[in-house]
């Protein structure tokens, strides 16, 4: 990845209602030198019953300790149809955002190195919450480091929290494709139990995108950093 052109396609998961949110990262990604576009967010207020009668909150509830929000499971559907964009178009790796992401100007240079450095990348997360990795790490080009991540044991409950930005390659979507039904946890879990999908999992420290300046389309939040009252 020497050249803006050889950067991974992004794709940016948004509703079409959200036309700040689409224009603050549209010039973002442009200023950049991405070539990116739009993936048509599923609505979580515009869920239908086949739709929610194939969601197992049983098993979420039981697994995790809690149920999964219309706009939790519209999130989780969000994201499983752009792995299905990578399967079919082929993709050796994308970069997917959603659209409240907010990009340092260090990222194509500290994202060039980081694929660089880890060519058998499954999953690359670009933000994140807490994570447990190997003691050795990469050096990367703005003081960054490239961090592999190691897989809790079997039991565990630990999991990587944050879904707005990371690349993921073809073999990774496959795999997550193939967890993904029936929709049984929040975006961030499928992704982040790397004890489940066994992925080869690495991530930028400190993170190189921010979230957070946007207000949350996904209120009501019972796990990770999002935590929020339901009635807030």
């Amino acid at each position: 990845m020497s050249k803006k052109d050889d950067f991974p396609h992004v794709y940016v998961i948004s509703l079409p209602r959200h036309h700040e949110r689409r224009a603050l990262i549209s010039q973002q990604l442009n200023r950049l030198g991405f070539k990116f576009e739009f993936v048509e967010g599923v609505d979580g207020t515009k869920l239908e019953d086949n739709i929610l009668n194939n969601v197992d909150l049983d098993f979420c509830k039981k697994k995790f300790g809690h149920t999964m929000n219309h706009s939790e499971i519209a999130c989780a559907l969000s994201h499983i149809k752009v792995y299905k964009k990578i399967v079919d178009n082929g993709l050796s790796s994308a970069i997917i955002l959603e659209d409240d992401a907010f990009l340092l100007s260090c990222l194509p240079k500290v994202l060039t190195s980081a694929i660089q450095k880890s060519p058998d990348f499954e999953l690359l997360y670009l933000f994140h919450g807490k994570a447990k990795s190997w003691p050795i790490k990469k050096k990367l080009p703005e003081g960054y480091k490239l961090a592999r991540y190691r897989y809790p044991s079997k039991n565990s409950k630990r999991c990587i929290i944050g879904a707005v930005g990371y690349v993921l390659s073809q073999s990774g979507a496959k795999r997550l494709l193939g967890m993904a039904h029936p929709v049984r946890m929040p975006a961030d879990y499928l992704t982040g139990y790397l004890q489940w999908h066994r992925l080869r999992t690495y991530g930028i420290e400190p993170n190189c995108i921010d979230t957070g300046h946007l207000e949350t389309t996904i209120p009501g939040r019972d796990y990770g950093v999002h935590i929020e009252p339901l009635n807030q």
